[in-house]
């Protein structure tokens, strides 16, 4: 759908992450690379956990016209970038979950997923990156000033920032934070309203344990898939709605740059947290 593409990258202009120029003018720009791109069709949640169709532009850094090594992601030296490790996330937390019901049988668990939105494109990259990652549609060339769906390294280096903001808010769900004492200006109310899925009177089923020990020291835990992040939580007196709906909202606060709200950014900006 050629209107839909051009709809995204329209979008992707407005919000300061490509520079359009035209497309008779690549061949002046040094050390510029043009690379295929794609779209990809995939379900998104909205507010209510249901879900809706969604399309991403991705970048085909992966190919390759002169040689067999020749592409961007070929020349990629993964060796100096951080070990990927939420791949496992999934297992962690069904594992976790599995302690957790064993040592607390009866007892309702809940589970939230905060989606960090628009994140690649939170991070620069280099000028020399920039120019390796250009799309053309058209009579205009788009030179990307963030990182792009489809860069090998790229994957590792969102994970360097989403995996430190996984650590803050496990460090604050230890301690004695409390709303009272500050709350990320993101926080709605329906972020704190508890969804019931099952139905009441439900018999919790037992827990199946792992064949190794799981420590459960903690009431909860907060992991991450790229940029999600995934909180679990036992319901105790006081942490389902007082705090839990807003320790990684805390964390993202923290660590982002804030939203200055729309009347005061420079171009516009979507929330932190889709």
């Amino acid at each position: 759908n050629m209107e839909e593409v051009r709809t995204l990258l329209s979008g992707d202009v407005r919000r300061g992450f490509v520079l359009p120029i035209r497309a008779n003018a690549i061949l002046n720009v040094k050390g510029l690379h043009l690379q295929p791109g794609g779209m990809v069709r995939q379900l998104s949640l909205k507010a209510d956990g249901s879900r809706q169709p969604k399309s991403r532009f991705t970048h085909d850094l992966s190919f390759s016209i002169t040689s067999k090594d020749a592409s961007i992601n070929a020349r990629a030296d993964m060796s100096k970038h951080p070990e990927m490790v939420y791949g496992w996330c999934l297992l962690r937390l069904i594992h976790y979950i599995a302690a957790l019901r064993s040592r607390q049988p009866g007892v309702r668990i809940f589970i939230s997923k905060f989606d960090y939105s628009d994140a690649y494109k939170r991070i620069s990259q280099s000028p020399r990156s920039s120019a390796a990652s250009v799309i053309c549609f058209g009579d205009v060339a788009y030179i990307c000033w963030r990182m792009v769906f489809g860069g090998s390294p790229n994957p590792a280096g969102f994970s360097g920032f989403s995996e430190i903001l996984t650590d803050l808010a496990n460090e604050i769900a230890m301690s004695d934070y409390s709303p009272d004492d500050y709350v990320s200006p993101t926080v709605r109310d329906s972020h704190l309203a508890i969804r019931v899925t099952e139905e009441q009177g439900s018999i919790f089923e037992t827990a199946i344990m792992p064949a190794f020990e799981v420590p459960t020291r903690s009431n909860s835990i907060r992991d991450c898939f790229i940029d999600d992040i995934i909180d679990c939580h036992l319901e105790t007196p006081g942490e389902t709605r007082n705090r839990s709906g807003h320790i990684v909202q805390l964390a993202v606060h923290v660590m982002s740059r804030p939203h200055a709200g729309e009347d005061l950014e420079p171009v516009p900006r979507k929330p932190l947290l889709g």
